[in-house]
């Protein structure tokens, strides 16, 4: 039991010092993007064999959304991976029960990738804050869930990065859906 303890705590200090390296990467206009082409549907079958076991524990429905046949993307896919799989981990962390949707449409040159839960939603006055660096909203969800208060404002910074944007919807008491959209000329 303590090993798992302590395993734990250097996971969660690995993914905050990575966060942290990978914010001021961004900061000094330093990331690189490394392009490459793959269908969307690999990267959205990882994200949701990453949110899968914690899904199950705890009785979450997953609802996904594909169209089929849709031509490969030609993007960063480890910073995409990267944005989906905090998106889709915040979806589950702030969902007790319900659902967690991920669905991909496209549109004006955009391929947009939304992940939706039915959990707590932000209230209208956090909305401001949601992208900010080292911002966790309330006191109360702050020590129930754990976090670094850096993956939405990585998040977004790398939907830039990538050419696109990182926006929410959400409604407290009935979930978020956050859109990543980049480019993806047809």
């Amino acid at each position: 039991e303590f090993l798992g303890d302590i395993l734990n705590s250097a996971s969660h200090l690995l993914q905050l010092i990575n966060d942290v390296l990978d914010l001021s990467k961004v900061e000094a206009d330093r990331m690189e993007v490394f392009m490459s082409t793959f269908p969307i549907e690999d990267l959205i079958i990882e994200v949701v064999h990453n949110i899968a076991p914690i899904m199950t524990t705890k009785g979450l429905k997953l609802r996904r959304d594909i169209p089929p046949n849709l031509a490969p993307l030609t993007t960063d896919k480890r910073k995409l991976l990267q944005i989906l799989l905090n998106l889709a981990s915040n979806a589950v962390k702030f969902t007790d029960e319900g659902e967690i949707g991920i669905r991909c449409d496209v549109a004006e040159g955009k391929m947009r990738i939304s992940v939706s839960d039915t959990g707590t939603g932000i209230k209208a006055k956090d909305m401001a804050l949601l992208f900010q660096p080292f911002s966790q909203l309330d006191n109360s969800l702050r020590k129930r869930h754990e976090g670094t208060g850096l993956g939405l404002n990585l998040s977004k910074r790398l939907a830039v990065l990538l050419g696109g944007d990182l926006t929410v919807v959400s409604e407290e008491d009935k979930g978020s859906t956050f859109t990543v959209a980049i480019p993806y000329p047809q």
